[in-house]
């Protein structure tokens, strides 16, 4: 009875853990039914259930390897809905892109098929149903989001082999002083806008109508070697600072308005524009990709 007592304490800790695992940092999450993308970090969290009758099983040890098979093809299959569900940019699904290009859609199915268990996460008990133990397991997958097996990367030769899908706008273009400091990147507060994360967001002018940042300005080549997505998003100031693309000399400007259908691209002032635009003349940091957005 004492032994039994235990084992359901520990199964609490366990579930207690799981739960924390994929709940933190929420403000930086897109969350899904059984499954998150965590922006910040750049990965996507699936989890997947399943169960066996005993009966059916040779053993206690095959019914257990079945309950965990289950689970990890079920969050295969959850974890195939999350990337669908995924903005690719401020228009636009990642399924929208996925259903029209037969390469990206199969190189999408062989990255999640190669999306690894979280070990910690692994939780396999067994249950009393209807008067008989049977095997229950539940599983969590990992995928990348950057990276060369990431969906930064199958998104961004999406777009080289078709691009004419890609959204743009008439290059935002006016002089600039040279005088003016030497940023190492550029910080753009996005608090309180409602800015939803997406891989290919847009900086824009006060009207809407000119591109100062997008992937067009931007080296994709760099940012897959560095294993980063076109900007990174933090939840703080402080944290963007710290922010190796920021640099040790940031400029910071304030976004002020979130537009897309998605609410992917941010808005900054005229002022802001024609100074990260002066930045960039001098140092070269938007086509480096050295950008960080701040949301919350």
């Amino acid at each position: 009875m004492k032994t039994e007592k235990i084992k359901k304490i520990l199964m609490a800790v366990v579930l207690l853990v799981f739960g924390i695992a994929l709940s933190a940092e929420a403000q930086m999450n897109q969350q899904f039914q059984n499954g998150k993308v965590d922006w910040e970090n750049g990965f996507i969290y699936a989890k997947g259930r399943g169960g066996v009758n005993i009966d059916a099983m040779e053993s206690a040890g095959q019914a257990e390897q079945e309950a965990i098979i289950q689970a990890h093809d079920n969050a295969l299959a959850v974890l195939s809905r999350i990337v669908n569900g995924v903005n690719i940019d401020s228009d636009r699904l990642y399924e929208q892109s996925r259903v029209v290009d037969d390469i990206m859609r199969m190189q999408t199915k062989g990255f999640i098929q190669m999306a690894l268990p979280v070990d910690s996460l692994d939780v396999l008990q067994w249950i009393t149903f209807k008067g008989q133990e049977q095997p229950k397991a539940e599983r969590v997958l990992k995928m990348p989001m950057r990276g060369p097996k990431g969906l930064f990367a199958v998104a961004a030769a999406h777009y080289k082999r078709y691009p004419e899908v890609i959204p743009q706008k008439p290059r935002f273009e006016t002089p600039v002083n040279t005088e003016s400091p030497e940023y190492t990147g550029v910080i753009v507060d996005c608090t309180g806008i409602g800015l939803e994360p997406c891989l290919f967001p847009m900086i824009l002018t006060n009207d809407g109508e000119n591109e100062v940042f997008s992937q067009r300005i931007v080296d994709m080549e760099i940012s897959q070697n560095r294993n980063q997505g076109m900007v990174a998003l933090v939840t703080s100031i402080e944290t963007a600072r710290s922010n190796k693309r920021a640099g040790k000399n940031p400029l910071i400007v304030k976004g002020v308005e979130a537009v897309g259908v998605r609410n992917g691209n941010v808005v900054v002032t005229q002022e802001d524009a024609i100074a990260i635009m002066a930045a960039d003349v001098k140092s070269g940091i938007l086509k480096a990709g050295q950008v960080v957005f701040v949301t919350n």
